[in-house]
């Protein structure tokens, strides 16, 4: 039983790797092309956040425009600087972006409560 339990983790940890390297991978082309000075500005993105995913450092506005945030994006609100880990399902925001090999990256990200 115990052998069929770590087959299992192993066949799961394996579909679960499948689904995030070209994730990883891109983002490891966009971060070498904002090294290389290649961002355009792209403006400013109004919207709600429908989606986060913390791991692959990136959330989905409402209209479908996902966006990467690196460590180098600035979070704030009325209350100060924030972590991407504060950010939540539903807030309204403001992302200033810039695209970087067809990617939007946000420059700024601020939180309207």
């Amino acid at each position: 039983m115990h052998m069929i339990r770590t087959l299992i983790s192993a066949v799961m940890l394996a579909a679960a790797l499948t689904a995030t390297l070209p994730a990883l991978a891109q983002q490891g082309n966009v971060y070498r092309s904002l090294e290389a000075g290649r961002a355009r500005p792209a403006g400013v993105l109004h919207g709600t956040i429908a989606s986060i995913d913390y791991s692959a450092g990136t959330l989905v506005l409402n209209n479908g425009a996902r966006i990467l945030v690196t460590p180098s994006t600035t979070i704030s609100s009325g209350r100060g600087y924030r972590a991407f880990s504060d950010l939540r399902r539903g807030q309204h925001v403001a992302v200033d972006v810039s695209k970087v090999d067809g990617a939007l990256v946000a420059q700024s990200i601020i939180v309207r409560e």
